[in-house]
């Protein structure tokens, strides 16, 4: 995606999380781009090495090359591509809410810090604790968009299960994370579960980061003002 960067405000305050933003949805277009050329040619090869030694279905050499084949673009690329992009996605998330909600703090001193509340909420997670603050302390709505915010849990959950486990679904802790995130496999169109591991569908991806980064710049759009210094005359 083509991004006219001339026409930005150079004074906006959160000019930088809005160039991350659109930095990540062209890694995203790039990496799309490179996983179909990836497939392509492990299609091409199948594809020679069937003709080449005249493989058909009668022949177990054909089997094992389509078993190798299917391994590979199922399973393996998948994971290699789109498990580290969906952790990326997520920090993303929480490092622009977090900047946000530094930005608007620190021109309001006497506000508590997001460190501060943090340490005060024992064991939530970031999504709960960064939606308490933002109610309680900015009197914003975090993500008011129900299915939004339930979206967004399902990828800090399946963030976890990435970086924690590599997607191991067997090393997941604790054990009624492992339960929700195999329901979840279960119960998501595009998300399963191969050879232990959890795998994503390209379809999955792209709405998922779709539905991230158009909340993003909702989000930078709706608190640019709050975040900007007050002018002294």
């Amino acid at each position: 995606m083509l991004v006219d960067y001339s026409s930005f405000d150079i004074d906006d305050p959160l000019l930088e999380a809005t160039c991350e933003v659109y930095a990540v949805q062209d890694y995203y277009e790039f990496l799309e781009k490179q996983l179909k050329r990836v497939q392509r040619t492990h299609k091409l090869s199948l594809d020679t090495q069937l003709k080449t030694q005249k493989l058909t279905q009668d022949d177990p050499e054909w089997h094992e090359a389509i078993q190798e084949y299917s391994h590979w673009v199922e399973f393996i690329l998948p994971r290699f591509f789109c498990s580290p992009f969906l952790v990326s996605l997520y920090a993303l998330y929480e490092s622009i809410v977090f900047e946000v909600a530094t930005a608007i703090q620190t021109l309001n001193p006497t506000l508590k810090r997001f460190q501060s509340f943090k340490k005060k909420k024992g064991r939530l997670g970031f999504l709960e604790i960064s939606r308490q603050y933002y109610s309680e302390v900015l009197n914003i709505e975090l993500c008011p968009a129900v299915a939004t915010w339930e979206k967004l849990i399902t990828l800090s959950k399946f963030r976890h299960a990435i970086a924690h486990a590599n997607g191991r679904i067997e090393s997941l802790r604790p054990p009624n994370l492992k339960t929700e995130v195999i329901q979840m496999a279960r119960d998501i169109s595009d998300v399963d579960t191969y050879s232990g591991y959890i795998t994503f569908g390209k379809e999955f991806v792209a709405d998922t980061t779709r539905l991230v980064l158009d909340e993003l710049l909702r989000f930078i759009e709706e608190n640019r003002e709050a975040c900007r210094p007050k002018r002294t005359v």
